[in-house]
Order: structure tokens, then sequence, then C-alpha cells
């Protein structure tokens, strides 16, 4: 809050106003009177009925809460594409829990909905962009006043372990050498001449370090 005296009877209050949920901005809200005290109480009851007026339903579900999200969302100036991934995005977690009150989704809901998705196959990219669509839409509830704490802070995405193959994309057994193979490989270094590339190959080969960690 920030007071400014006028003059010897009158005293200026501003504070910031609660967010408002359609702009998603806060508007300084000011207020005069005849001493400190009462410019902070009349700011204080202002900010208090702006509050009310701009509450939410206690009651409100997920399906109407994201609606009005996704609405502001596309307020903001954000590409039409995007506001069409989004939109995708609030379709698929509306099947778990569209009926469900904001106040009662937990972080177990949303673990279960991502564990679901994933165990059908969902792709890792698209498991994120449900992830932080679900994470912006309870922080904007928990702006507004909706929600205390954010559930979708200790949700986690789940990725598959990738194998090797699928990894570089090609047989395991061309990258590395048996031991036959071992042997003439080290027949041939043992004829170059420089014994530092000699013994950079050899702790290589006997340790499984990598190029990099064997030169450092």
């Amino acid at each position: 809050m920030h007071f400014k005296q006028i003059n010897k009877t009158t005293w200026r209050c501003i504070a910031d106003g609660p967010v408002d949920p359609f702009t998603g901005k806060r508007k300084q809200i000011a207020r005069r009177g005849k001493s400190k005290g009462e410019a902070k109480e009349r700011v204080e009851k202002a900010i208090e009925e702006i509050k009310k007026s701009h509450s939410f339903d206690s009651k409100v579900k997920f399906n109407k809460f994201s609606d009005q999200w996704l609405n502001l969302y596309r307020l903001k100036g954000n590409k039409e594409t995007t506001v069409e991934y989004r939109a995708y995005c609030i379709t698929v977690i509306n099947k778990y829990i569209a009926q469900l009150k904001m106040t009662e989704i937990t972080t177990l809901n949303l673990q279960r909905v991502l564990n679901d998705l994933f165990e059908k196959g969902t792709a890792y990219h698209t498991l994120r962009g449900i992830h932080n669509a679900a994470k912006m839409i309870f922080n904007y509830a928990k702006e507004v006043g909706v929600i205390g704490v954010n559930p979708v802070e200790a949700v986690f995405v789940p990725k598959k372990k990738l194998t090797l193959e699928e990894t570089n994309g090609e047989d395991v057994s061309k990258l590395y050498l048996e031991t036959d193979e071992l042997k003439v490989f080290l027949n041939t270094v043992d004829a170059h001449r420089n014994i530092m590339n000699r013994t950079l190959i050899y702790t290589i080969a006997f340790t499984g370090m990598r190029p990099g960690e064997a030169i450092a």
C-alpha cells in the first residue's frame, strides 16, 4: 500500500487490487479518507468487494473453469494454432475429470490421468503439452482464489526408458567389438609409432571410458 497526504485533512491510499479473472491483470485501487487509517480501511473494503464480484462459484467444475481459462488465454493474443492445441489438451483432460469440482481435484487425480495416457501409448511430447496446459489452468485457479495450492506442481510426466537400439537407431552388436575383432584391432594399434595414442586406445578398450574422458 502507498499513502499520500493530499492536505491537512485528507489522505489518499493506493493498493493493488485482485487479479481480474477476465483480463488476468491487476488494477490499482485508490480511496481517500480524513486520516491514514480511514483511507486504508476504505481501500481494503473496496478490494474485498471486488474479490466477491470476481470470485468463482466454489462448486465450479473443471470443464467449466477450463473453458473460461481458454477464453482468457485466447484474449491474451496467443496464436490460434497454440490456442487450438491447448483446447485439444483440455479435451483430453476432460475425459477424466470434467465433472470434478476444482476444489476436489488432487495431485493423485492428475497423476493418474498422465499415467493412464502413458500406458495407452501417448507420445511424450503430447504428455508434456497436457501437463503444461493443466499447470497453467490450475495456476490461474490459484491466482483467482478458487484453490489454495496448485495440485499439478507435484505431478510428473511419465517417460519411457529407451533401449540402446531405440536411442541410436541401430543394432547394438554393431557398436562393440567381439574378442577376436578386438585382438586384430589392438595388433594394428601396436604398430602405431605414437606411444601416447597407443596408451589412449588401450585405456579406452579395457576400461570402457568415453574418448573425451580418456583424453581428459
